[in-house]
């Protein structure tokens, strides 16, 4: 199996006709000799910022010297941008080996009555086992839907981070917040937990399965940082954790909601120097100063800037436009947007809209994408809208419309940030 064939074998797994829990990815890794065993793991779970609080964890253990791997989904440009050691994605040969490997096994798992197992808990699979070979210090894990039933589950946590909890995949998860909390809380097992701070209903389920499991859960609290002011587009912050007391620090990543998420990623480092790891205060800096994550307001160009934001509920695009109006408020703002038909669409258009002079409407690469034609039905009445299905074209006619002094910002979906980042890419070295 060669890479190509590798990346077919993974996209074409179809779906499972139903979800059973953890039954079917244990089988598959006890199979291929339980590689998750014997590692140490941060398990994140949460609604939003899982990707954001994963990499500031992974960046201050590697900056701290250690192996440190992260696994992370979806992928923005390349899918080996999921499993990382370092920094560095899983090169071509080592995915196509391994993938040969775990499809191997799953003739084994479906002997045993199972359906074929997922994509996703086939490159779960897939990461445990380069992880296992590269001899990680640690494994920082975002959950890929949920938590109780995920296959990451499979782990046995050394910490565990819960991220703000909010409605998404209501199909999955239920329609009421302490039903989402229900699953977030079940990667919380005999470890110390780090939440952000939660709705009441959602605390106590997190309470609750703590003592259950005899974890001890810590909320971080807003008093402990502080946004000082941007310098040279970045966020000046102060944040007070031990034990390194208060730290004063760039935080490279725009939005007061990153504020949370950097301060819960320290957190739980902290949690992991606690337990006996060493992290310096100048690595804990370094990172938080030097992160990138990709379409989390990510600025490309000026004179107008571009922002690309994969905000893609409601709670992350009301972040996304608390954010904008914070730094860019009295800028002129067009508003490239496209969202799928599985999310709160109305809602998402109508906090897209607010400000905007002009709501380009595109779609997200998927069929689960509402057509430019359906979205811009959504846009509100005095806002002018423009159906685009191209991305260059509707790139094209947003700095038409747009003044030097204004901002373009792409939103609404993480599936167009990565065709989104190579128009742009593009775009900047034909200047």
């Amino acid at each position: 199996m060669d890479y190509i064939e590798a990346l077919e074998y993974i996209h074409g797994i179809p779906r499972a006709p139903e979800r059973t829990g953890l039954d079917r990815v244990k089988s598959l890794m006890r199979h291929l000799g339980n590689p998750q065993h014997g590692m140490k793991f941060i398990h994140v779970a949460g609604t939003n910022g899982k990707g954001s609080t994963s990499r500031i964890i992974s960046l201050i253990l590697e900056k701290s010297g250690y192996r440190t791997g992260l696994y992370t989904s979806p992928f923005i440009e390349v899918f080996e941008e999921r499993i990382q050691v370092n920094s560095r994605c899983i090169d071509q040969e080592s995915l196509a080996r391994l993938t040969e490997k775990v499809r191997d096994a799953i003739a084994d798992v479906m002997a045993e009555g199972y359906f074929h197992p997922t994509e996703f808990e086939v490159v779960t699979a897939i990461m445990f086992l380069y992880f296992k070979e590269m001899d990680i210090d640690y494994g920082v894990i975002e959950v890929g839907l949920g938590g109780k039933n995920d296959a990451t589950n499979v782990l046995e946590p050394l910490i565990s981070v819960i991220t703000s909890i909010s409605f998404d995949h209501i199909e999955y998860l239920g329609d009421t917040i302490d039903s989402i909390a229900g699953h977030k809380a079940g990667i919380i097992k005999n470890a110390p937990t780090v939440s952000a701070p939660q709705d009441p209903k959602a605390a106590e389920v997190l309470i609750r399965r703590a003592h259950a499991t005899g974890s001890d859960l810590t909320f971080i609290s807003g008093d402990d940082i502080k946004y000082v002011g941007m310098d040279e587009w970045k966020q000046l912050i102060e944040l007070t954790v031990k034990p390194w007391g208060t730290i004063r620090s760039h935080l490279s990543l725009l939005g007061k909601h990153q504020l949370e998420n950097a301060l819960l990623a320290v957190t739980a480092v902290s949690r992991l120097v606690s337990l006996g790891g060493s992290v310096p205060s100048d690595a804990v800096v370094s990172s938080l100063g030097e992160v990138i994550w990709p379409a989390r307001m990510e600025l490309f160009g000026r004179n107008p800037v571009v922002i690309l934001d994969g905000a893609h509920n409601t709670h992350g695009m009301r972040s996304l436009i608390e954010s904008v109006d914070s730094y860019f408020r009295d800028l002129p703002r067009v508003v490239i947007l496209g969202i799928l038909k599985d999310k709160e669409a109305y809602l998402m258009a109508k906090l897209a809209s607010q400000g905007a002079q002009v709501v380009i409407c595109t779609a997200p690469p998927t069929p689960r994408a509402l057509t430019p034609a359906e979205l811009m039905a959504y846009i509100p009445d005095h806002v002018e809208r423009i159906a685009e299905p191209s991305y260059e074209k509707a790139l094209e006619t947003a700095k038409k419309i747009s003044e030097p002094s204004g901002i373009i910002l792409i939103t609404g979906s993480l599936y167009m940030m990565g065709d989104f980042r190579k128009v742009l890419r593009q775009r900047e070295t034909e200047v």
